[in-house]
């Protein structure tokens, strides 16, 4: 989508560093794709590393081959040390800050997908028209970094953000299955919300994401040909269920040799609280050797990573429609994946993988061989692809219902 198709400018919040290049998170894969797809038409409210830039003052950058406005209202220094211990406080504190350079702006549209943001510009008396778009529906108060803390504010985050769905949102988009969806919009007709959420999956960049040639990525990772390679993608905490994979992968290990068959081997493509634990168990289990910590990756380097792989596997508790998971069917690789949103949508058992019921590492490890032994992977995943998540299509549905929509 050029910026020619989009007639109106909207402004895009996030706590985003739009100074340095963005990759890593899920939201960072959405945040690059919309402004890809939406270019020139794009203003963008965020964080910034610069030293000359001003907070609160309008500047231009420059990104992927086009001219951006950008409000810097936040540094990354401040981010990375939020003053309020959330980062997420931190930057809906920074936008409340500099609403009058907001509302200079006179753009009345805004799309974010972070709930303090929303909440606020529910606070500038302003006539928003909001896009908000759920990473996913599950309560952050009860799946964040500090869920011991959290959990006790997951009922007040529930009540604000129905709250806030009234005042100014027009569209709301969420990441999510279509039972979470219907089951949330349930929830908001209990609390006399009239917004109705409407599915969103996020996009593949197919001009990035796509095969790689194997041979070559297990040479530059110097991983034998021979091997069985497992990849993961994603932050490495609890939520992530890195525990049961690592199980997985020691259960696989052991029938492989049982068996007198290849070896295996896992690689780790991520960053995140629980690593240098998560590092003294492989020791502690002897499998260091085997066991590849590779941290946060750009896009290029996870790309390789992947395309050395055999299987890539998910073990989440929760998860929103996984960014991951759809780059992983982009390259043309088998999944195996927990129960969590979008894996059913994605994966079709026996085909391109398998959605594992029960958290029981025996039957993930027999599921990830079987996986690794599925014919016509590739094919059959790159026109899943081509058919429901590229990103022309996706963002064509924001440009339709929202931006080129009257506020009802």
């Amino acid at each position: 989508m050029s910026q020619h198709d989009v007639p109106t400018t909207f402004l895009l919040i996030e706590g985003t560093d739009f100074t340095k290049p963005i990759f890593g998170s899920g939201n960072a894969t959405v945040v690059s794709s919309l402004m890809r797809g939406f270019a020139g038409s794009i203003a963008l409210v965020g964080v910034t590393s610069d030293p000359d830039h001003v907070l609160g003052h309008w500047t231009q950058i420059e990104m992927f081959g086009h001219q951006y406005d950008f409000l810097p209202v936040a540094t990354s220094q401040r981010m990375k040390k939020p003053v309020t211990r959330s980062s997420n406080v931190d930057l809906a504190l920074a936008v409340y800050k500099y609403r009058a350079a907001l509302r200079a702006k006179g753009i009345h549209k805004a799309l974010t997908r972070t709930y303090s943001v929303l909440w606020a510009l529910n606070r500038i008396k302003f006539p928003w028209d909001v896009c908000f778009y759920y990473p996913g529906l599950g309560n952050p108060m009860l799946i964040g970094r500090k869920v011991k803390f959290t959990k006790f504010f997951a009922g007040l985050y529930s009540h604000l953000q129905a709250a806030s769905l009234r005042k100014h949102v027009s569209q709301a988009y969420a990441a999510a299955s279509d039972k979470e969806i219907e089951a949330y919009n349930t929830y908001l007709a209990e609390k006399k919300t009239p917004v109705r959420v409407k599915p969103l999956t996020t996009a593949v960049d197919t001009s990035v994401v796509h095969p790689y040639p194997q041979d070559a990525a297990r040479a530059l990772w110097k991983i034998p040909p021979s091997a069985l390679v497992l990849c993961f993608v994603g932050r490495l905490a609890e939520v992530k269920g890195i525990s049961l994979l690592l199980e997985s992968f020691i259960r696989l290990r052991q029938d492989l040799q049982a068996q007198g068959d290849r070896e295996a081997i896992f690689l780790l493509a991520g960053d995140g609280e629980l690593r240098s634990e998560l590092e003294a168990r492989v020791r502690a289990d002897g499998i260091q050797e085997y066991v590849r910590f590779l941290g946060m990756l750009n896009k290029p380097d996870l790309m390789q990573a992947l395309a050395a792989s055999d299987v890539c596997v998910v073990g989440s508790h929760v998860e929103g429609f996984s960014n991951a998971m759809l780059e992983q069917l982009a390259v043309g690789k088998p999944i195996v994946s927990t129960p969590v949103s979008g894996a059913s949508d994605i994966i079709a058992d026996g085909v391109n993988g398998y959605v594992v019921q029960d958290r029981d590492p025996d039957v993930f490890a027999r599921r990830i061989r079987d996986a690794a032994e599925l014919p016509d992977v590739e094919a059959y995943n790159l026109a899943l692809v081509e058919e429901k998540y590229a990103e022309t299509g996706l963002w064509r549905r924001i440009s339709n219902e929202w931006l080129q929509a009257s506020k009802n």
